[in-house]
């Protein structure tokens, strides 16, 4: 069975067994919204690629022309039967279509051998200045800590995790990053990111005040959040 085939038998059962979006999911979708938000296009075409169970797609279905693209998506045309969506291998897709104004890809680079490969067909998918969102695991977190929380991340057939600077080189040979991020704090990981993010520390910053700056500090500028997300153009 090649490696493909593996990954569509996989996705296939997983997505049909995914239930509703959860609080994560939910947080990160805030972070892609507020970037296609502050881009203020005009109903643009939005690509959502690699879109699992479509919840995403749907979402970005009020905001333009929305298409999902993924190697089992008979989960989300069941789930969104007004979305557009397609079956593939988004590595190798090759749309018919015209291009899009806008990529999303949520939690997909980490989930392909060639990286570099999947970057420049984004690229390619784009109209001249169109815009790439990106999700992904922050390598930095998902990589310490004990084996059940590198597991939590790592079940999926293909897991190649990123750190902020290795995201921001690869997007950058073909893009110009506007902005790079990281968003969530979460309490599972390696001693240092288990201490910035502590509930209690947390606590006593909003009682004096001050928790919004600490976790522009954490998130922003220690780059200690759970996913990253970029925002950026194509050139």
């Amino acid at each position: 069975m090649s490696d493909i085939t593996t990954q569509k038998v996989f996705y296939s059962d997983w997505w049909s067994r995914t239930g509703l979006a959860n609080s994560m999911q939910a947080a990160r979708c805030a972070s892609i919204i507020e970037d296609l938000a502050s881009l203020e296009l005009d109903r643009p075409r939005i690509l959502d690629m690699g879109c699992g169970t479509g919840w995403l797609t749907s979402i970005l279905s009020e905001f333009g022309e929305a298409v999902g693209v993924d190697l089992a998506p008979e989960a989300a045309r069941k789930r969104h039967p007004h979305i557009q969506f397609v079956g593939a291998d988004i590595t190798n897709w090759r749309p018919e279509l015209d291009r899009f104004d806008v990529v999303v890809s949520q939690e997909v680079i980490e989930h392909v051998h060639d990286q570099v490969g999947l970057v420049g067909l984004v690229h390619r998918l784009l109209r001249p200045g169109g815009y790439l969102i990106l999700t992904t695991p922050n390598a930095r977190i998902t990589s310490h800590g004990p084996e059940e929380w590198k597991q939590r991340f790592r079940h999926q057939p293909v897991e190649n995790h990123l750190a902020v600077t290795q995201l921001q080189r690869l997007i950058a040979s073909s893009f110009n990053v506007l902005r790079i991020r990281t968003v969530l704090l979460e309490t599972g990981g390696s001693t240092l990111p288990r201490l910035v993010s502590s509930c209690k520390l947390r606590n006593v910053l909003r009682y004096l005040h001050l928790e919004d700056v600490y976790k522009q500090a954490v998130l922003d500028k220690l780059r200690f959040g759970l996913h990253i997300v970029v925002l950026a153009q194509a050139r």
